[in-house]
């Protein structure tokens, strides 16, 4: 009888280890991927003083909120701004890309609700305005369940985010829901003052555009129910053996 529990007990470590170990995914995994369209741009989308909208200063943010972990994230966005040498003879000389990655956008929002950020470059020749042209902005983050925002701005001139239409649907992992795509405004006064913190500026839903972007990372394997349950008994079983030996 006690070959046979031990034999269980073992059985029941190895399968339920195995159910957790094979679960797990290989290779990147889609989060929320947007460039199914052709990536448009226009006057309306660049120039003024930073990733732009009609010609004033707009940030633009894209959102959306996950239900699991992902590790090993990277997200890219394709974008154009002006990048070296420039055109300081009209007034376009080179330009640095802002970009934040947050749990909020909008009013109240803080670095304290700042997850990531960084800077980025302009390609060599943003006058031929390459097309696709994607930056990699951030690399190697782990993001657990919760809404994010990606958030891009420039330190000058500006320049645009590409966009798809409201018709071009985005690639989703499993429980990935867009937040939707929004912008800032900035035109010097009180109200609406230039130079805040990018983030905190965007809060003006854009519906007919969907902002380009890649996110995707290495999706952390969530342990099927019969798994656990035959690892616990195994464990238990174990501990059982081990306390039989010490008080025999």
């Amino acid at each position: 009888m006690k070959k046979v529990f031990v034999f269980l007990m073992v059985a029941g470590l190895m399968i339920g280890t195995m159910g957790i170990v094979f679960i797990a995914p290989a290779g990147a995994d889609t989060i929320y991927i947007q460039n199914s369209g052709t990536g448009l741009i226009g006057s309306e989308f660049v120039g003024g003083g930073d990733l732009t909208r009609y010609g004033a200063d707009y940030p633009w943010s894209v959102g959306w909120s996950q239900t699991g972990t992902y590790t090993n994230v990277s997200i890219s966005a394709d974008v154009n701004i002006v990048g070296s040498p420039g055109d300081p003879a009209n007034g376009k000389p080179t330009d640095t890309g802002l970009s934040f990655l947050t749990t909020q956008v909008g009013s109240g929002t803080t670095v304290a609700n700042q997850i990531a950020s960084g800077t980025f470059a302009g390609p060599s020749n943003w006058g031929d305005n390459p097309t696709p042209n994607w930056i990699t902005l951030f690399t190697g983050l782990t993001l657990g369940p919760g809404t994010y925002y990606l958030t891009l701005d420039t330190l000058g001139y500006g320049g645009g985010w590409r966009v798809d239409t409201s018709s071009d649907l985005a690639a989703l992992g499993s429980g990935v829901t867009p937040a939707g795509s929004l912008y800032g405004y900035c035109d010097g006064t009180v109200s609406y003052p230039c130079g805040g913190y990018a983030p905190a500026s965007t809060m003006y839903a854009d519906p007919p555009y969907q902002l380009r972007v890649d996110v995707e990372g290495t999706s952390v394997p969530v342990p099927e129910p019969s798994s656990l349950f035959l690892l616990v008994i195994g464990l238990l079983g174990l501990g059982g053996t081990v306390k039989s030996k010490f008080f025999s």
